[in-house]
């Protein structure tokens, strides 16, 4: 047979004989060549791609990335921070305090309020911030460095009189109509 006979399939072939001309015919596929970086294993008959190495992580970065270290400290924002609220036993800081130094640690961080610290205390105090749960919750504490309570309230200058005592109700008899 010539090539050109091979190239144009007869009628007499079915579809299947017909698809199985054209691969054989078709040029071979180039080889796949592999970079150093993601080796290639085979498996089952299938090459499948490792996973690439994990980039190193940045020691600092823009903000809100993983990896800030505070310019003085050296250490993680939640590490500084664990280790800032437990120091505070004896510093008696406010939060506005707390929140001061955070901004000093970490310039590239976000601007730390009142509403961050009372945040990070509360999941420090249920052990959800890289730490185990403190025994005694850590207070929040004001200005004149006294622990503040939960619910606490100023105290009043006057005592409140005492409540009046109440009146009798009375009620009305209704009146029976007499036949």
């Amino acid at each position: 047979m010539s090539e050109a006979e091979v190239s144009t399939p007869t009628r007499k072939l079915g579809q299947v004989a017909r698809v199985a001309k054209k691969v054989a015919a078709a040029p071979a596929p180039k080889a796949k060549t592999v970079k150093a970086k993601a080796p290639v294993q085979a498996t089952n008959g299938r090459e499948v791609k490792e996973a690439k190495p994990k980039a190193e992580r940045k020691t600092t970065g823009p903000r809100g990335t993983r990896g800030m270290t505070g310019t003085t400290s050296g250490l993680g924002i939640i590490a500084y921070q664990n280790r800032l609220l437990e120091k505070n036993y004896k510093a008696k800081l406010t939060d506005e305090e707390l929140a001061e130094a955070m901004r000093e640690e970490f310039p590239d961080a976000i601007p730390y309020t009142t509403k961050h610290v009372a945040g990070i205390r509360s999941s420090f105090n249920t052990g959800n911030h890289g730490n185990d749960k403190p025994e005694a919750p850590l207070p929040r504490y004001g200005e004149d460095r006294k622990p503040i309570t939960r619910g606490a309230r100023a105290p009043k200058a006057e005592a409140a009189p005492a409540p009046k005592a109440a009146k009798a109700k009375v009620t009305a008899k209704s009146k029976k109509s007499v036949n």
